[in-house]
């Protein structure tokens, strides 16, 4: 995140990349629509997804 966000707004990016990319990855989970974001953004290496049951 800190090259992308760096990339586009330049140095004041680097220093709010965990800002911004944390306020997008809450909003993202927030809304059912866009939950699919918030998983990609997500560390699923150190935790398992449950499948739900329908």
């Amino acid at each position: 995140s800190l090259i992308f966000w760096g990339y586009i707004l330049g140095i004041v990016g680097m220093f709010l990349a965990v800002p911004i990319t944390m306020t997008l990855k809450i909003a993202f989970d927030s809304n059912t629509s866009t939950h699919w974001l918030g998983i990609l953004m997500s560390d699923l290496s150190s935790k398992k997804l449950k499948k739900t049951e329908v």
